[in-house]
C-alpha cells in the first residue's frame, strides 16, 4: 500500500477493516449469546457464563452505535418499543402476548 498514488488511502483502508471488524465481532458475539442461552436452556451452563456473553454483547453494541452515529435514534427506537410493549401488557394482562 505504499505505493497508492493518495496519501490517506491506507488510512481510509484501515477505516473500513475496523469498521468491517466491529460488524463481524458483533454478529459473532451475538451468536454466542444464542449459543449459552440454548445451553443454559437445556442445563448445560451456568448463568456466570450467561452474564459474561451478555457484557460481551453489551460493548459491541456500544461500539456499533459509535460506528454508525445512531445512539441517539437507538435510545428513542428502544423507547418506543419499551412504551409499546407496555401497552400490550396493559391490553392483555396476563393473558400471552
Amino acid at each position: 500500500m505504499k505505493n497508492l498514488p493518495f496519501k490517506n488511502c491506507d488510512k481510509a483502508f484501515d477505516k473500513q477493516n475496523a469498521e468491517t471488524f466491529i460488524m463481524i465481532k458483533a454478529c459473532e458475539e451475538c451468536a454466542e449469546l444464542t449459543q449459552a442461552l440454548s445451553k443454559y436452556i437445556r442445563g448445560k451452563w451456568h448463568q456466570d457464563k450467561i452474564s459474561e456473553e451478555i457484557a460481551d454483547v453489551e460493548i459491541c453494541l456500544e461500539q456499533l452505535k459509535a460506528l454508525f452515529g445512531n445512539e441517539v435514534d437507538v435510545n428513542e427506537a428502544k423507547q418506543d418499543k419499551i412504551r409499546r410493549t407496555a401497552l400490550k401488557v396493559r391490553r392483555y394482562g396476563k393473558k400471552p402476548l
